[in-house]
């Protein structure tokens, strides 16, 4: 939910619309943000009585580097490879359920001196591609060793392509972190580059994934693997269009003509309100 820390400034015209709503029974005040399409900030707009009377920019998310953040974890996490001389290497992968196969970077497998082991024609089909081409891909074997227990491995076969993703894919934050060591979780993605060198398709993920699943809030889920546990989901607790805060203000708001207006009632019963009547008990 979003926290407004300042009170929105009121001005002129402005704040005579505020003044004139307070002195209703019950008005109801909305802060509307903007749609989810807009990229450059959140617009709050303050709505009294359906009129709107004030606006604030509030700068979007942004991590460390002052980068814009979209706060939405994908199951990501690293794990040693290795290489030709014997040395391990710490590489980072990108669990998707949406992909049959799994995929390494040329130039991560290069760098590992990867032996080919066969080559396959296939049929790879991206976002918006409706070209039918198949092509022939080298494909490598390589062995996955959790970082701190070296027994905890799994074989794969990938195959070999000139990118994973143009993308960057963001690392757990430090409020995710923080989450997950109070939780006493192991996260497996100790990365801090956010450059994805392999991706694990479905027909090796579940060889990866574990049955065990932890929820750190509402929106976000940590599954634990081989490497330890990989986190899914959006670190922000809501993204609705519209939050409604009812203020409910009751006030006297009898007018002279209704003080008349009970004097000339109690003056037809017979009753004079300036005279005092004695009470008998």
């Amino acid at each position: 939910m979003a926290r407004f820390d300042q009170p929105v400034p009121v001005r002129g015209k402005k704040r005579d619309l505020l003044a004139r709503a307070s002195s209703s029974r019950e008005r109801p005040l909305s802060f509307h943000p903007p749609s989810p399409d807009s990229e450059k900030s959140l617009q709050c707009h303050l709505l009294v009585g359906g009129n709107e009377i004030s606006d604030r920019e509030l700068p979007p998310l942004q991590d460390d580097k002052g980068k814009p953040k979209n706060s939405v974890c994908l199951q990501t996490f690293t794990a040693g490879v290795q290489n030709r001389k014997g040395e391990i290497l710490s590489l980072r992968y990108l669990c998707d359920g949406g992909s049959t196969r799994i995929f390494i970077k040329r130039e991560t497998a290069d760098l590992l001196g990867l032996k080919v082991i066969c080559r396959e024609e296939l049929l790879i089909y991206a976002f918006g591609n409706r070209i039918r081409k198949r092509q022939i891909y080298d494909v490598v074997q390589l062995s996955l060793r959790n970082r701190k227990d070296p027994s905890r491995k799994i074989q794969i076969s990938a195959v070999v392509i000139g990118d994973i993703t143009v993308g960057e894919i963001e690392v757990p934050s430090e409020r995710v972190r923080n989450i997950a060591f109070e939780r006493r979780i192991e996260l497996a993605d100790t990365s801090d580059s956010e450059e994805v060198h392999v991706l694990i398709g479905s027909d090796f993920l579940w060889e990866v994934l574990k049955d065990t699943n932890v929820r750190l809030s509402r929106r976000l889920v940590a599954t634990d693997s081989i490497f330890g546990f990989v986190v899914q989901g959006s670190e922000r607790e809501s993204n609705c269009g519209e939050v409604h805060v009812n203020l409910l203000r009751v006030i006297n708001e009898e007018l002279k003509y209704d003080r008349v207006k009970d004097l000339s009632e109690l003056e037809e019963i017979g009753l004079n309100p300036k005279r005092k009547y004695p009470i008998r008990i």
